[in-house]
């Protein structure tokens, strides 16, 4: 719960400092936009929803046919997109259609933007289908679910079951691009019955990631709309005449402008991430050869995800695992605070 919420807002809420700025703390979360003028009043209020999703959750889960212990559990892992199971089959160990269902959606809250949260739960409902980051999210998961599915059916994953490869295909696939982590194929499946075009999909979605402003990790769903929409904004101004005015928005809660700087500071930020996953890569590779495993495996870790193949085990080399901790460390703080944090450091040791 608290890796949800995130613990830099929890701390904002009961914590002040005259040495520290509060906006560049909050903004180092990955939640840069104020639901209202107070950000301590903000972060209130994003608890306040948390929590009720929260009590949400667990009654769903119950009347999906999950124990009440479970329900809880499992309301707080899916919600805070944790991935963490009480079973080694994860959801998969209930085998019920329902307990997916509810889980799909409560992933899918999880990963949303709380800024939108709060616009929709106001009453402004349209906002959620005009917003960059569900114009982004809906069409990864029915692109990959369709391929996914394709992909199951015709190389007999689950027989020649339409229904049963769909089945499979859309949970794996809501939970690797919300980051959650929860599965109904265990890592063996993913490992060798998933392997080729089902391993890359998911790989691709959990390198995309969530929501900004939500309890996921990865690239940002807005981040990539941006990108897409910067790509779609040179294409235009070298057809168009030099005279014509290009509008440079999205729609974000409200219409949003975008600069050249927002776009390069993105484009950073991307290239920084797939730098850190290119090089986790290459030095996990020389313990394991199997490269769509560990391609998969440290998007996973860099994405705070959870999604396994059994590559990471109890007696993986020690290099392996401090790869993995510092990946997990990464993609929880994001790339920003971390650069924020090595700057902090250099400059008060030159001070002194």
């Amino acid at each position: 719960m608290a890796g949800g919420i995130g613990i830099i807002v929890m701390a904002l809420t009961v914590l002040s400092s005259s040495n520290v700025s509060i906006m560049r703390l909050y903004s180092a979360e990955g939640r840069d936009e104020r639901l209202v003028p107070s950000i301590r009043h903000t972060t209130r209020i994003i608890l306040y929803i948390y929590l009720s999703y929260t009590a949400v959750s667990i009654l769903l889960f119950v009347i999906a046919g999950m124990p009440i212990f479970d329900s809880i559990f499992y309301a707080f892992t899916a919600l805070s997109t944790g991935g963490f199971a009480m079973q080694n089959a994860s959801i998969g160990y209930y085998h019920s259609i329902w307990i997916e269902l509810v889980a799909m959606i409560i992933m899918i809250i999880g990963a949303t933007n709380f800024a939108l949260h709060y616009t929709v739960l106001k009453g402004n409902w349209k906002e959620y289908f005009k917003d960059i980051e569900t114009r982004v999210s809906w069409p990864l998961i029915i692109l990959g679910t369709i391929i996914g599915t394709i992909f199951l059916f015709n190389t007999s994953v689950y027989g020649h079951d339409i229904l049963l490869s769909l089945r499979y295909s859309v949970f794996q696939v809501v939970s690797a691009l919300t980051t959650t982590g929860l599965q109904t194929a265990t890592p063996s499946d993913i490992t060798y019955q998933w392997e080729g075009l089902g391993i890359f999909i998911l790989t691709i979605l959990m390198i995309v990631g969530a929501g900004a402003c939500s309890t996921g990790g990865g690239i940002k769903w807005m981040r990539i709309g941006i990108l897409f929409k910067g790509l779609w904004w040179e294409i235009k101004s070298l057809i168009l005449p030099e005279s014509a005015v290009i509008s440079k928005k999205i729609h974000h809660v409200n219409d949003v402008k975008i600069d050249q700087k927002l776009i390069k500071l993105t484009g950073l930020f991307v290239f920084s991430y797939l730098v850190i996953y290119f090089v986790s890569i290459i030095i996990v590779l020389f313990y394991y050869p199997n490269v769509s495993q560990t391609l998969f495996e440290v998007a996973s870790a860099l994405s705070n995800v959870g999604l396994g193949s059994g590559l990471l085990t109890t007696t993986s080399p020690v290099v392996v695992k401090i790869v993995f901790i510092i990946d997990f460390w990464i993609g929880r703080l994001e790339i920003w605070p971390i650069l924020l944090l090595f700057a902090l450091l250099i400059q008060n040791s030159i001070r002194k």
